[in-house]
């Protein structure tokens, strides 16, 4: 009876102690869960911080070019070619700091690239050289400015709208 008390007891120590065990290898897995979340938002905070320049020029060529033509659909050519900067509300530093924008009429889109901002046709025109929209390897290469060429139709005249973007935008240092 004695023999037979002891094996009950080694059976009931084993089945507490097997509980505990799993406890400590749940706990063990939910710790290195937790360890792995903290250390991956460290290298995540770290890399954002640290990074490389921002890629805006893309965006920054597309919105330029919609509000020149914003501009042009609600204002007109005419009231452009006298003040455009201050017609469409677009700072002229927009322009110095890396951006062009011209406005062909009634041109292809080879000719609107090409031609110089006195040329018959070009309606309105920043300086600069607009040849970069045609390079073929200038879409995958990122020193190339990007450019977004629209096309409007305002009554019988076709418009093109070519702006381009070379602006590099970097982390300003604290």
């Amino acid at each position: 009876m004695i023999r037979q008390n002891k094996m009950k007891l080694n059976k009931i120590s084993l089945k507490s102690n097997r509980k505990g065990v799993l406890g400590d290898a749940t706990m063990f897995s939910v710790f290195f869960f937790i360890i792995l979340i903290i250390g991956g938002g460290i290298v995540g905070g770290v890399l954002i911080f640290y990074g490389g320049e921002y890629e805006f020029k893309g965006v920054e060529a597309e919105v330029l070019s919609y509000s020149v033509k914003t501009c042009l659909v609600e204002k007109g050519v005419d009231e452009l070619k006298n003040d455009f900067y201050g017609v469409c509300k677009i700072n002229e530093e927009v322009f110095l700091r890396g951006n062009k924008a011209r406005i062909c009429k009634d041109i292809s889109e080879d000719g609107c690239l090409e031609a110089r901002s006195t040329d018959s046709g070009v309606e309105f025109s920043t300086d600069g050289d607009f040849v970069i929209c045609r390079l073929e390897g200038a879409e995958e290469n990122e020193d190339y400015g990007k450019c977004d060429i629209e096309e409007i139709r305002l009554g019988d005249e076709k418009y093109l709208i070519v702006s381009i973007s070379e602006r590099e935008i970097k982390k300003e240092q604290a």
